[in-house]
């Protein structure tokens, strides 16, 4: 098994780099691993060199002479698609303690004007940081970077930590979301940060009996915010917990917003009926007042989980009716309402031919279910991607978006794709992990915005910082 160590030092407008093999079976390793001098096109393509360093292994890289690899690796490079497409307009943890966040857990939301916002995990200016509320704002042609607010543990965490969900945005700049965990109850929270920078707990979960919910597990959704329309500031929000109610198997709920939760609907234990429960996942909200979205389980507890409404109440879908669950199993991300169909969109992290997951589509009413794509079907090394971690986002092309947390080039951290929905067929967009210690991000996930031409999301990982915090990206197909 070789060892292959890849180090980008920059020189201009290439990338000088080199590798080392280090192996036994490996013709070009001695006592002192042999040091082999390449040339990328691009630093995006250093995968490229590598796979050509793996063949020249092969063939007696000795016999090799500079100018040969040199020049076998510009030409391979120079068939490559333009890197220049990529860009990563910020790297988490770059500033010293991690004070503008890292490691963000939840995808962006886009004002429509080319902004962006967005929670981390970690960091912050706090000693007990647990993540930051940040901003990415267009200035031209560049991006800037602005942190928000730091989440801060010190007192129990009652500003809650673990976002659950992206953030939505009304039209006055405010900025409404959940935290899973901490709170009054450390059960979660409902909280607004307000456009002048004042955060405000609106609702903390499990306050007494735990009838409205504990751990809340889906974003904040509204009649409107799947046509992309931002939110008014006065209207119902919608969400789910996945834990609480009158069974403690998760509730459905509405909050106004100023804090009060009306439970709509208790998700019932599996052993008692057929509506599953632990919510998860995105839900979304028709123009007629149904509220759609996912469990973790189905009924009689098996784990293949099933697809919801409330008002009516219904289960739409259950997961895994039969072994191998080709249908797919576990919809973690939840669900996406296409308003003009209307069509459930979405993709289950299990399941399918290979059990690496699948992408779908469903009518509101539940009926059909169609598998758009499966993932990994060939197998290894799963260049489509496997384990989704998104749901899945109509482009207004035809077509819907996502991202799976592996699979990809040969570094199986990730893909960006597409799914054409009258072909079926998937395009990766961009696989992640291309450049030399994963500086270009790894593991994406969560909602991925469309903006002039180009994509924005975050990844968990990656990055140009030390701590490998996660990045914000831009990709233009």
């Amino acid at each position: 098994m070789h060892d292959y160590r890849v180090h980008a030092k920059k020189g201009g407008r290439v990338e000088m780099a080199w590798a080392n093999i280090v192996g036994s079976d490996c013709p070009a390793a001695t006592a002192k691993p042999r040091r082999l001098f390449f040339m990328a096109h691009a630093a995006s393509h250093w995968e490229v060199a590598r796979e050509i360093l793996k063949v020249m292994c092969k063939i007696q890289v000795g016999r090799w002479s500079r100018a040969m690899i040199i020049g076998v690796i510009i030409a391979a490079c120079f068939a490559c698609p333009a890197a220049a497409k990529y860009k990563v307009l910020y790297s988490f943890c770059s500033q010293a303690n991690c004070s503008d966040g890292g490691a963000p857990i939840v995808g962006l939301t886009g004002d429509g004007k080319g902004n962006f916002f967005g929670v981390t995990d970690s960091g912050g200016t706090s000693e007990a940081g647990a993540g930051t509320i940040f901003k990415l704002q267009k200035a031209g042609k560049s991006y800037n970077y602005q942190v928000l607010h730091t989440i801060d543990c010190t007192n129990s965490c009652t500003e809650g930590k673990h976002a659950s969900g992206e953030l939505v945005l009304d039209t006055a700049g405010n900025l409404y979301g959940m935290m899973n965990g901490g709170g009054a109850n450390s059960n979660g929270l409902v909280f607004e940060l307000t456009a002048g920078g004042q955060y405000h707990v609106l609702h903390n979960f499990c306050g007494g009996g735990c009838s409205d919910g504990a751990g809340p597990s889906s974003q904040l959704s509204y009649v409107g915010a799947n046509a992309n329309v931002l939110y008014d500031g006065a209207a119902l929000l919608y969400g789910a917990a996945k834990f609480g109610g009158v069974n403690s198997s998760g509730t459905a709920f509405s909050v106004t917003p100023d804090g009060a939760v009306q439970t709509l609907y208790s998700f019932c234990a599996p052993s008692k009926c057929k509506s599953g429960g632990v919510p998860q996942g995105a839900v979304a909200i028709s123009g007629t007042g149904t509220l759609y979205g996912a469990n973790f389980l189905d009924a009689g507890e098996q784990s293949g989980g099933d697809l919801w409404s409330v008002g009516p109440a219904d289960v739409l879908h259950h997961f895994c009716g039969s072994s191998p669950c080709k249908d797919g199993a576990r919809p973690s991300s939840g669900v996406f309402l296409d308003p003009d169909s209307p069509t459930l969109f979405g993709t289950t992290e299990m399941g399918g031919a290979g059990n690496y997951g699948v992408a779908y589509r469903l009518s509101a009413s539940g009926k059909p279910y169609e598998i758009l794509h499966t993932f990994c079907k060939s197998g290894q090394p799963c260049k489509d991607g496997l384990t989704p971690s998104s749901t899945l986002y109509p482009d207004g092309a035809g077509g819907v978006l996502g991202v799976a947390s592996g699979g990809g080039n040969v570094s199986q951290t990730g893909t960006l794709y597409r799914i054409d929905l009258a072909t079926k067929k998937l395009r990766v967009l961009y696989s992640f992990c291309r450049q030399g210690l994963c500086a270009d991000g790894a593991n994406p996930l969560g909602r991925v915005v469309q903006y002039g031409g180009s994509i924005f999301g975050v990844t968990l990982s990656g990055g140009s910082s030390s701590s490998s915090s996660g990045v914000i990206y831009q990709e233009t197909p």
